[in-house]
């Protein structure tokens, strides 16, 4: 009897694992994918300045912003160096998207909806180092997929969802390092 119910508690387990998880995860992506169809601009601010110099890179303009919106770095005309506040990463990442799919708003997001979804399994490595329950990995996963912050920056052409999986990831070989020291470079390049 005792046998009988260790096998059932392994189905179980199992069954959460190969359904409901990947379940989840394509619920979420559905949803950001119909949020993102729906999207008819970028949004105010930074999501909009990612979003220009995006499309100025994919235009052969590189770093440039169309429009003064400060005067720290003292723009000698309206066309300048988008380089001057913000960093790099986010436009080159929006415009490798724009590259293959061509310009539209739509595959600007696509970058962070996967972001997003990538925070998902970032989660669930965390909770295996740290709990010996798979129960506890799938519902950490599982949960990270539908929280309403995430969800939403997942849905924009802005850096913090980026900077979310890459901290993450970076804090992740960081606990894998103390038994692979080589994961610390890894996390140093992620942080960087």
């Amino acid at each position: 009897m005792h046998f009988k119910k260790h096998i059932n508690k392994m189905e179980y387990k199992r069954l959460l694992l190969r359904i409901i998880l990947p379940f989840a995860v394509f619920i979420a992506l559905v949803a950001r994918l119909i949020f993102a169809s729906m999207a008819q601009h970028p949004g105010h601010a930074d999501p909009a300045f990612y979003y220009t110099v995006a499309e100025n890179i994919v235009d052969g303009r590189w770093f440039q912003i169309d429009y003064i919106w400060n005067y720290l770095d003292s723009p000698q005309s309206i066309s300048h160096s988008s380089l001057g506040y913000w960093m790099p990463l986010t436009s080159l990442l929006i415009s490798l998207s724009l590259l293959v799919l061509g310009k539209s708003l739509f595959a600007a997001l696509l970058p962070s909806i996967f972001a997003g979804m990538a925070l998902s399994a970032v989660a669930y490595n965390f909770a295996i180092a740290y709990s010996d329950s798979r129960l506890v990995a799938l519902c950490s996963s599982g949960l990270i997929l539908f929280v309403p912050t995430l969800f939403e920056y997942s849905l924009l052409t802005d850096s913090a969802i980026y900077y979310a999986l890459f901290a993450s990831c970076s804090l992740l070989c960081m606990t894998k390092g103390r038994t692979n020291p080589r994961l610390f470079l890894v996390a140093a390049v992620l942080a960087g």
